[in-house]
């Protein structure tokens, strides 16, 4: 039997919550990052055009795969998407690609001449389902400069260019 104190609570936060646990943010940065997918790939699919195919991949991060596949005109590509601006400069990794992600693209793209790009995405606003892409064909000269095995130091240089050319009109997010 629940106390008086415990009803009180209890009323209390289905009044606050409508009964619903509230979100780790965790799990709300997870849902951006879905979202800002699922508009990528119905973008990427206007752009590349009624024949083509293009899928998330869902594979398991940990394979190290994209997140994005793209089949047009007899070409395969690759994209992976990340958060895009400046959000902690001290633990700046999650903007670059993993070590998993990093071999992976090696071994299966630059050897089989196969395009990838890098795709960092801003969010308009914070409550907003807007986003804006800017996308970045990855090179083996490149590769390193956005990957996670780079030092902090070349992470840090590289989100500050970034944000840079951003507002001085050299990069455009669309």
């Amino acid at each position: 039997m629940a106390t008086a104190k415990q009803i009180a609570w209890r009323k209390k936060f289905v009044k606050l919550y409508g009964g619903k646990k509230k979100k780790s943010s965790r799990k709300k940065s997870m849902r951006t990052g879905d979202l800002s997918e699922d508009r990528f790939v119905k973008r990427l699919k206007e752009t590349l055009g009624k024949k083509s195919l293009v899928f998330r991949t869902g594979i398991n991060a940990s394979e190290g795969i994209p997140d994005i596949m793209a089949f047009s005109r007899g070409k395969l590509s690759f994209y992976e998407i990340k958060p895009g601006g400046r959000y902690n400069i001290y633990d700046n990794t999650d903007q670059f690609l993993r070590k998993n992600q990093e071999k992976w693209i090696q071994k299966n793209c630059f050897e089989n001449k196969i395009k990838v790009y890098i795709v960092f995405y801003i969010q308009e606003g914070r409550k907003s389902t807007k986003f804006t892409y800017y996308q970045k064909r990855l090179t083996k000269q490149n590769l390193k400069k956005y990957s996670q095995s780079s030092p902090k130091s070349n992470r840090k240089a590289t989100l500050d260019k970034m944000y840079d050319d951003t507002y001085s009109g050299k990069i455009r997010f669309t």
